[in-house]
């Protein structure tokens, strides 16, 4: 039941993710996010359950580089969204899809859950 719950919570965010995925404009991983990166990468999602090492890894990176972060699901549950292996750290490289998965996470889903959203200080 958690399963369709799911689904139907992100239905919107699922589908962008599902057609960055494919169209090859996902980076896995927290080793993805080195400087040589920093320009392509728009957004960063981070799974909600990863070790305070790599949130902390994450999070400086995207202070660092001026990147939004947003803290998201589970591991268990982007995995198996991404149909991949224990992703807690992903990338989104284009910039219109990126606007649109933030975009979609912001308006929260039918339960009345909102992802948390963190962005940087504008100076």
């Amino acid at each position: 039941m958690w399963r369709l719950r799911l689904i139907y919570m992100n239905k919107k965010v699922v589908g962008l993710l599902g057609l960055a995925r494919r169209a090859g404009h996902i980076v896995f991983g927290s080793q993805a996010l080195i400087p040589q990166n920093a320009l392509k990468i728009a957004l960063v999602l981070v799974a909600n359950d990863v070790s305070p090492r790599t949130k902390n890894i994450v999070t400086t990176y995207c202070e660092k580089y001026h990147k939004k972060l947003i803290v998201t699901l589970p591991i268990s549950e982007l995995s198996m969204i991404l149909s991949a292996h224990h992703v807690g750290v992903l990338a989104i490289t284009d910039r219109r899809l990126a606007a649109q998965i933030e975009e979609k996470m912001k308006e929260g889903d039918p339960y009345g859950q909102k992802e948390e959203i963190l962005s940087p200080e504008k100076e």
